[in-house]
Formats: structure tokens, C-alpha cells, sequence
């Protein structure tokens, strides 16, 4: 159900290069500022395309910018993907995880990368898109179809990677501060973020940091209270996001290593069913009413990115990488949030879960126009869930954003 209110939007966008003059704007005309180039993180890319061909015979690849996602005031990768043509985004089940779908097929099939880097969920597949942030993003490349073997298994309706920013300049420093309101002038979200850098042409480094909360929604005036939705505020619609990550890289004529670091924290809460096919004992077919949140969830990678010239021909990539996914779920009786006694209702369902490995592919190329790669991967899931025991049924969670 989407509240009938209007929002208001104020936010301010530093940036500094080298240097030159601080600038800032206000209003959404903040987001039409031209931006400093800021080049791709070369090796995080994975497909490389040549020169154009037919429309009819065209890799189906498709590329959103930095600078569209400022201008389009798009701040999650959910968002981001949504201006991607023929991808679909949706909403999933009671989890209220945002998952993409391209031509019939789900996140499941569309693995999501980072620099190459596979960041998916061991479990299921599926990945909560909202929860990743995009201040650190150089471009989001969206394969659809038969994606490049270089990405890796699981790719069978496509990849996602995330392209992130490589700093251009001997120094940078770019800063966002953003409110939300609706129209009472009650604030419904806040954001701020920022990044500072530098490339000496040889060392590069770049740390970015966001934090934001959103406080829900407030229900249409027309909205009919239920038993589990009163009306004005949406209940137990908030959310919170901290995001770091941190870049270092060395470079020459022949060779360019960089480790980057990606933390993630956040913390969810899950709207309780709002309609009226309630379940009873006359109506046993209805809608379970569930009061869940997530008092964490956590994503963290790091992650080792190079590439080696062999002669004047050749060239290694490779990649190793550990990345870990933790959070946990809590169902309570009722709307108060603080007990844990009915049969539904359980507390803190924990899944611990990491993935390591690496790849590599090696490049030869014949003559300008005969190119042959080959390539190899290597990925150990491990999935771990556990429930807290009874004796701890009567707890209250908090949510630890900085873990």
C-alpha cells in the first residue's frame, strides 16, 4: 500500500579536487551539479566489449553511471537497478527483501558481484538489494541473458556487478547531507555520506562512509485500522544502514594490485499485514499476522584484485576474496515487540554464513583482431544457522549498527 502524502527533499553536495574551489547547491538542484570525472576501477570490471556491432547480434549489456544515480536521487543498488531496462524489481514475501528479476528469471540466476567479486547469499541465492548502498559505486553493469563466462557459475539468466570508484586526482573529497519529509513536515528519513581519496600515479586509496535511517511512513487518512494496523503511522516500518568501504591500490606500466574492504550493517523491521483476510478459526485459510524484525544484518567482504602483463601479448587477472553474511530474525506475539510466548513467535533465528575462494583468467591477444582468454574459479559456500534457546525467549533485541 503506498501512503498518500507528498515529499519534501532537502539536500547539500560538497565536493573538492585537487585543490579547487568548494561548491555547493541545495534543492534537488543538487544533484544537476556537474560531477568530476572520476574513472572505473579497471579491475573490477569483467566483461570487456569491443567495437559496436549490429543491433540485432549486440550483447545484451546494459551500464548506469555515478552520475546518473546522483542526478536520478537513486540510494540503494535496488534503486539504482531499477532504471535498468527490462529488469524488474520486486518485492519478496513476509522477508521484505528487494530481489531483481530479468526475463523470467529471479535473483536466483542473477548472481550479484562486486568488482568481480561474488557477494550473493550461500543459502538461497537471494540478496536484500535495498540494503547496499551506492556512494562508493563507479558504475552498475547489469548482463542479461547468456553472461560472460568469465563471471563464473550460476550466472544462467545473467550477472550484476558493481563497478566501484577509483580516484583520478592527487587529491578528492566529496560530502552529501540529505533529509526527507512528508507534509506535516514530520521527518521520515535522513542520509548523509562522504568520501575522501587521492591518486599519486603510482599509490591510490579511497575510503567512503554512509549512514542513513528511514522512520516509515504515515498511512492515507482514508486507510481503514485493522487489528493489527492502527491508523497514522505505519508500524514497525523503519530502518537503518551504515555502509564503509575502503580501497588501496599500487600501480605501474606492467601491473596493478588493490585490496578493498566492504562493510555493511543495517537493521530491518517487517510491517505487520495491514488488510482484513485475517486468520481465525472460521476464516483458517487467512493471513497469519507476523511481528518480525531483523535486529542486524551484515554483509562484510574483502577482497584482493590484480593484474599482471605476461610480455607484450598477455595479461593475468585474478581475484581472491572472503566474504561473510550474518543477521538475525526475531518473531514476537504482538505489536508491543517484547515477548516471545505464542507458538509463532521465536527468538533470534541466526544465520552465520561466509564464502572464500578466487579466480583467475589469463589474456592473449593474437593480433588486434584475435583476443583468446581462459579462465578459472574456485568458491566454498558454507551455510550456518542456529536459534537462540528457550530460556531467552523474553528478551528484547537492540540494534547494533556498528558491530
Amino acid at each position: 500500500m503506498r501512503p498518500s502524502i507528498y515529499t519534501l527533499r532537502y539536500s547539500a553536495v560538497v565536493r573538492a579536487l585537487s585543490g579547487a574551489a568548494v561548491a555547493a547547491a541545495f534543492g534537488s538542484a543538487a544533484y544537476a551539479e556537474t560531477a568530476p570525472a572520476v574513472d572505473t576501477f579497471s579491475l573490477g570490471t569483467v566483461e570487456i566489449i569491443g567495437h559496436r556491432v549490429a543491433a540485432d547480434t549486440a550483447v545484451t549489456t546494459d551500464t548506469v553511471g555515478a552520475d546518473v544515480l546522483a542526478a536520478r536521487h537513486r540510494d540503494d543498488l535496488s534503486e539504482a537497478l531499477d532504471l535498468i531496462p527490462g529488469a524488474a524489481i520486486e518485492n519478496t514475501g513476509q522477508r521484505r527483501e528487494r530481489t531483481i528479476s530479468i526475463r523470467g528469471f529471479t535473483s536466483r540466476q542473477i548472481p550479484l558481484f562486486i568488482d568481480g567479486v561474488p557477494v550473493y547469499v550461500p543459502y538461497d541465492g537471494n540478496v536484500d538489494l535495498s540494503r547496499f548502498g551506492v556512494d562508493y559505486i563507479s558504475e552498475v553493469v547489469v548482463s542479461k541473458g547468456l553472461a560472460s563466462l568469465l563471471y563464473g557459475p550460476n550466472t544462467l539468466g545473467g550477472a550484476v556487478n558493481i563497478v566501484s570508484r577509483k580516484p583520478t586526482q592527487t587529491f578528492e573529497a566529496s560530502g552529501r547531507a540529505e533529509i526527507e519529509a512528508n507534509d506535516r513536515f514530520d521527518t521520515d528519513s535522513n542520509r548523509v555520506s562522504a568520501s575522501i581519496g587521492g591518486n599519486s600515479g603510482t599509490v591510490y586509496g579511497l575510503l567512503t562512509g554512509s549512514y542513513g535511517t528511514s522512520n516509515g511512513y504515515r498511512l492515507p487518512g482514508d486507510f481503514t485500522p485493522t487489528a493489527a494496523q492502527p491508523a497514522g503511522e505505519r508500524l514497525n516500518a523503519s530502518e537503518r544502514d551504515s555502509l564503509i568501504t575502503a580501497k588501496l591500490g599500487y600501480q605501474d606500466e606492467n601491473n596493478e594490485y588493490a585490496v578493498s574492504y566492504y562493510r555493511q550493517v543495517g537493521s530491518k523491521y517487517d510491517p505487520p499485514y495491514a488488510g482484513s483476510y485475517l486468520r481465525t478459526n472460521a476464516r483458517p485459510d487467512g493471513v497469519q499476522v507476523r511481528y518480525w524484525m531483523w535486529p542486524y544484518w551484515m554483509k562484510e567482504s574483502i577482497y584482493l584484485v590484480a593484474r599482471n602483463a605476461i610480455t607484450s601479448q598477455g595479461t593475468l587477472r585474478w581475484r581472491v576474496f572472503n566474504d561473510s553474511f550474518r543477521n538475525s530474525l526475531s518473531s514476537y506475539d504482538d505489536a508491543t515487540f517484547t515477548t516471545h510466548t505464542r507458538p509463532y513467535a521465536f527468538y533470534g533465528s541466526v544465520y552465520n554464513d561466509y564464502s572464500y575462494g578466487g579466480s583467475a583468467d589469463f589474456e592473449w591477444s593474437w593480433n588486434a583482431g584475435h583476443t583468446t582468454r581462459i579462465a578459472s574459479h574456485f568458491k566454498n559456500d558454507v551455510h550456518r544457522e542456529f536459534q537462540a534457546v528457550p530460556a531467552l525467549r523474553s528478551c528484547t533485541l537492540k540494534s547494533p549498527l556498528m558491530m
